[in-house]
């Protein structure tokens, strides 16, 4: 079933594209495939170390940063799809940059709801120390 709707999805962009390039002309479609490309390369650029900055602010808070990092994941994933020739690929990284936060943030409230126990960073304390020779249980080595 995916591989079907692999073939579909990219039946669909071809056919897209051949009917712009008939209408708009070879060189222009040419011209919009790359600025998608040079647009899908910045957003990928921003959204990365925008996401980045993020997840540092939230543990320097003492937070677990799963809203900053699945917004840049997002943000990754639109700027993915606007590399992609094509109308259809355009169109979803268009929609998910424009609700990439309101996703993140219910994808956030989900997960808290599932785990209220994961809201601030886990901290298993213990005790150890450091032993010299190898345990009782292995030959010694040499």
């Amino acid at each position: 079933m995916p591989l079907l709707l692999l073939l579909a999805w990219t039946f669909l962009e071809t056919l897209l594209l051949m009917r712009l390039g008939r209408s708009l002309g070879g060189g222009v479609l040419l011209l919009y495939l790359m600025g998608s490309v040079a647009a899908g390369v910045l957003v990928m650029r921003r959204h990365g170390l925008g996401a980045l900055q993020q997840v540092r602010a939230a543990m320097a808070r003492g937070e677990m940063p799963a809203a900053a990092m699945m917004e840049g994941l997002l943000g990754l994933a639109a700027g993915m799809l606007l590399i992609l020739p094509g109308l259809l690929s355009d169109a979803m990284a268009l929609l998910l940059l424009m609700l990439r936060r309101r996703v993140a943030r219910q994808i956030d409230r989900r997960m808290a709801a599932a785990r209220p126990d994961l809201r601030r960073p886990v901290v298993i304390e213990g005790e150890y120390r450091e032993t010299t020779r190898p345990p009782p249980s292995l030959p010694p080595e040499g």
